[in-house]
């Protein structure tokens, strides 16, 4: 087991986050094809500061704390961008169904259950990549 300032993750969990995020690569190419290249900005910013963090994962370092706040901007300004969208309904229960891996990913965090919780963190980026699809899909207004 990997300790690192109090995070506990194998290599080969950090890698396999780090591979997960690259879907946010992908939602980034797929909204500039859309032509919604302001939605494109957020995941690239994503997938840059993710594999950031994740390559070397440090409870309270900077990598941390810019990944988590672009996380929350990108995350903000997507559900401010998706009122009014054609699949907005679809969009948001996506993003509820995302959010809804947290606190399970925490869970199991505690629990010491550590593919668990990289499973559970996992499934917050596939269903944020899902969201900004079916945003994208979409008329935006």
């Amino acid at each position: 087991m990997l300790e690192l300032k109090g995070c506990y993750y194998y290599p080969e969990q950090c890698f396999f986050i780090c591979k997960v995020a690259s879907l946010f690569l992908l939602s980034s190419i797929n909204a500039s094809y859309k032509g919604h290249y302001d939605l494109a900005i957020g995941p690239f910013g994503i997938f840059i500061t993710s594999l950031n963090y994740w390559r070397k994962p440090v409870p309270n370092s900077w990598r941390r704390y810019l990944d988590m706040t672009c996380v929350s901007f990108v995350l903000s300004y997507q559900l401010i961008r998706a009122y009014n969208a054609e699949y907005y309904k679809e969009h948001y229960l996506a993003v509820v169904i995302g959010l809804s891996f947290y606190p399970l990913g925490n869970y199991f965090y505690k629990k010491k259950q550590y593919w668990n919780s990289i499973y559970s963190h996992s499934m917050i980026h596939v269903m944020a990549n899902v969201s900004h699809f079916i945003l994208c899909s979409g008329t935006l207004f």
